[in-house]
């Protein structure tokens, strides 16, 4: 589960912004909202919506996280001297010298841990992993710039995992290849995180999800019968194919890309629907034949099914592009319940349906709000910092009318 997420100096972030997934207030508004955890005054959200105005840094809230995954999981496949995916913020001259910062609090297994690391394209700064196994906070490691490591575990064993550990990479990644127990737990945390844009399909995920799991299969079933698709069952295949199975024409550029090793999967997918509403008169569709949101949908679903399952974490960028609100909150209330939610998952997302801003939906501290400084850089801040907010206020209203900050200034059309 997800506590806390802060970034510095990433993109269009300059000053340490933090995305908290603590309930700030114990009052008994939406309880089914909140995770009820085992530490002392600490609730936490199970979702969490971000609005903003275009290029406000909304979605670079959700990429700094995931460039933050990203570098973990491959920075032991680095090469010495090979360049890592950061970019500071470019509208400060300061800032272009100086490295992006991230930290996560977060629970695995029962405990909590806060990792962190500053980086540039060139080489880590510094980093660290601490944990609460006892309630007490202990170090697993801390390094600095100058490559000095500080250990209070297992110090021999770290100490030589140490000496492995490239500039350019990380230590968390580096222990972790070679099976040092208490990095493998945080390393798997950032593992198991679930990111989709707008862009992106999950269509492989899904695909091979369904092909393995009854149960998931019967999940998405329901899900598309429910949200009046027309859809009433769907069948998967995946085939192997080689290169003799590609078209003469297919471009070489993309060969390597399609194929692996001389192999690859094509995925076939087929929807069902009934003639009148008789089974004996069924009409099968390829995936493609359905609408842009079905298809959205039916990829969003193999995702949602995993991380509601095993108590997952999933970020999605603009997940209301080409889906309907009633849609969409649906898919907020499965999150917010307990009876589809029971494992502690959490959803947060941005977005620009204004049709979810109320109160019986979110708790104000579940409402996030991104806007540029003068300065041009982004500024997070949440619905629950704002005084005055009533409880039966239309929040939706108030939002379009500027109350809260976060909206365009257009100059044109209005």
């Amino acid at each position: 589960m997800l506590i806390e997420f802060s970034v510095e100096n990433f993109r269009s972030i300059k000053e340490r912004v933090t995305l908290s997934m603590i309930a700030a207030s114990k009052r008994d508004e939406l309880q089914d909202n909140l995770i009820q955890t085992n530490f002392k005054d600490m609730d936490l959200l199970k979702s969490a919506v971000i609005y903003g105005p275009n290029a406000s840094g909304k979605s670079n809230i959700i990429r700094a996280l995931w460039t933050m995954r990203g570098i973990i999981r491959k920075s032991n496949k680095i090469q010495k001297g090979e360049e890592l995916p950061l970019v500071p913020f470019m509208f400060d001259m300061k800032s272009q010298t100086q490295p992006s910062s991230f930290e996560v609090l977060f629970i695995q297994d029962g405990i909590r841990y806060i990792y962190g690391f500053s980086a540039d394209s060139r080489k880590i700064y510094d980093e660290y992993l601490y944990y609460f196994p006892s309630g007490k906070k202990s170090i697993i490691f801390e390094r600095t710039e100058t490559t000095d490591f500080k250990f209070t575990k297992d110090v021999r064993e770290q100490k030589e995992l140490a000496g492995r550990t490239l500039a350019n990479a990380l230590y968390l990644s580096t222990a972790t290849q070679w099976n040092y127990e208490k990095t493998s737990k945080a390393f798997d945390w950032f593992k198991n995180l679930k990111f989709i844009n707008a862009s992106s399909s999950n269509k492989s995920f899904t695909a091979n999800l369904l092909t393995k799991d009854k149960n998931a299969k019967e999940y998405v079933r329901e899900l598309l019968r429910g949200a009046d698709t027309g859809i009433q069952d769907i069948n998967i295949k995946i085939k192997e194919i080689s290169l003799e199975d590609l078209p003469e024409d297919f471009p070489e550029s993309l060969r390597d890309i399609f194929l692996k090793d001389g192999k690859g999967k094509v995925i076939d997918a087929k929807t069902v629907h009934y003639i009148n509403g008789r089974e004996d008169s069924p009409v099968n569709l390829d995936i493609y034949d359905e609408s842009d949101g079905t298809q959205k949908f039916f990829y969003l679903s193999g995702p949602l099914y995993d991380v509601l399952k095993n108590g997952k974490i999933l970020f999605v960028d603009e997940l209301s592009v080409r889906l309907h609100p009633y849609l969409v909150e649906s898919l907020v209330k499965r999150f917010n319940s307990e009876k589809y939610n029971p494992n502690g998952a959490q959803l947060i997302f941005t977005t620009h349906n204004t049709y979810l801003l109320k109160q019986s939906l979110f708790r104000r501290d579940q409402i996030w709000f991104t806007e540029k400084t003068p300065e041009e850089s982004t500024d997070l801040y949440s619905l629950y910092e704002i005084k005055g907010i009533r409880k039966e206020e239309n929040i939706e209203k108030g939002y379009l009318l500027g109350r809260y900050g976060a909206i365009p200034f257009i100059e044109f059309g209005r």
